[in-house]
This record gives structure tokens, C-alpha cells and sequence, in this order.
């Protein structure tokens, strides 16, 4: 405040207010660009949320996959010497 209050006597008021302004502006275009670089970085770690979720979700699937083949296989075993049905 004591700077501000230099400025306007130093300079004049519109002058002063000018330079306040262009001051207060740039430090909005800074609090904007940190608040970009947050979106930036939320949705960031959103995706990579999502991405690390359909891995877990892709393994899954593999691991149940690989299950069901195993089961069919014993199965089609089971058919052959029991039943005598081809598979």
C-alpha cells in the first residue's frame, strides 16, 4: 500500500493508476496461467486415472479369459474319455 500510495505521488494519479493497473492485469494473467497449468495437470492425472483403470480392467478380462479357456479345455478332456463327443 505505501508503494501505491509513492507511486501516486511521484508520478500522478493516472499515471499511478495506469501502472497499477497493468500490474493488477498481469498479475491476473499469471493467477490464470496457474490455474490452467492446475486444470492442465487435473486432467492429466484424470486420464491417467482412467487409463491405469482400463489396464486393471483389460487384465481382468485376460485373467478371466485365460480361466474360461482352462475350464473348457478340461471340459472338452472330460467329454473325450467320458462321453466319446469330439470337442
Amino acid at each position: 500500500m505505501q508503494e501505491a500510495i509513492q507511486l501516486v505521488q511521484g508520478l500522478g494519479l493516472p499515471v499511478a493508476l495506469t501502472i497499477l493497473l497493468i500490474y493488477d492485469w498481469r498479475n491476473r494473467d499469471t493467477k490464470q496461467a496457474k490455474q490452467n497449468e492446475q486444470l492442465t495437470l487435473f486432467i492429466q492425472n484424470e486420464l491417467s486415472q482412467m487409463n491405469r483403470d482400463k489396464v486393471t480392467a483389460l487384465e481382468k478380462s485376460s485373467a478371466a479369459i485365460d480361466r474360461n479357456t482352462e475350464a473348457f479345455e478340461r471340459l472338452c478332456e472330460t467329454l473325450k474319455h467320458g462321453e466319446h463327443r469330439p470337442c
